[in-house]
């Protein structure tokens, strides 16, 4: 009886003891600090971690539990989150520094997401003829998700690359990335002709050698630049 009577005491006061630290108002963060000011409403992250809870059980608003890695996955436009707090106030400093849009990754139904220097999905975006923007579609059969890593920072970089050496001799329309496997990407033009790269060989070696033909002009193509085997090139 002894023993039964110690356990429910025992239960209670750890109860007690849960409740005091993770769920009383005394350890709950009483505002928070956002620097710098503006990327993104500081009122929108506290209601965010108050409704979020670590495992399910225990509450993301407490002063001692929150974590960077926990608000980072609840903001996906955020590349790095750093915490100052002030326990005696229980003040939240938060120090933000945001995603940098450097192209559109788009899919066959034409969703489209913002996509950062290191290949992260972090916006969703669209589809708009005009824009300057980079706009890249993709082959593959798969759902994309905020925060999820689309493609490699090499092969944005490459994106990029091939982008800012043709941007002012053809009207770039898109760029394509058929399957992975394939080791390719496909610029195309407005005027529908279609430069292929071999993402396996020396990509500045392909942009001097289409940059030559296009100054040139002594070779016109209405479909297609087949780079992928130099020095040979092919082309339609």
């Amino acid at each position: 009886m002894k023993k039964i009577i110690f356990l429910i005491i025992f239960i209670i006061l750890l109860g007690g003891i849960f409740w005091g630290v993770f769920e009383s108002d005394f350890f709950k963060i009483k505002e928070i600090e956002v620097i710098p000011e503006g990327i993104i409403d500081k009122e929108l992250i506290l209601k965010e971690i108050r409704q979020k809870r670590i495992y399910g059980i225990f509450p993301l608003d407490n002063i001692f539990l929150v974590k960077e890695k926990y608000l980072k996955l609840l903001l996906a436009e955020i590349k790095k989150i750093e915490f100052k707090k002030d326990f005696k106030n229980r003040i939240l400093k938060i120090y933000l520094k945001k995603r940098e849009e450097v192209l559109v990754w788009c899919q066959k139904d034409k969703k489209c997401f913002s996509v950062d220097e290191e290949g992260i999905a972090f916006r969703e975006s669209s589809f708009i003829e005009g824009r300057n923007l980079i706009y890249v579609f993709d082959d593959f059969e798969r759902k994309i998700s905020l925060s999820e890593k689309v493609a490699s920072s090499q092969l944005v970089e490459t994106i990029r690359k091939i982008y800012q050496a043709f941007k002012d001799k053809v009207k770039i329309d898109y760029f394509i990335y058929p399957e992975e496997k394939l080791y390719e990407i496909h610029l195309k033009t407005k005027e529908g002709v279609i430069f292929l790269f071999n993402l396996k060989e020396d990509i500045s070696r392909e942009i001097e050698a289409l940059k030559r033909l296009i100054e040139e002009k002594k070779i016109k193509a209405k479909e297609y630049f087949d780079l992928r085997s130099l020095p040979r090139v092919y082309y339609k």
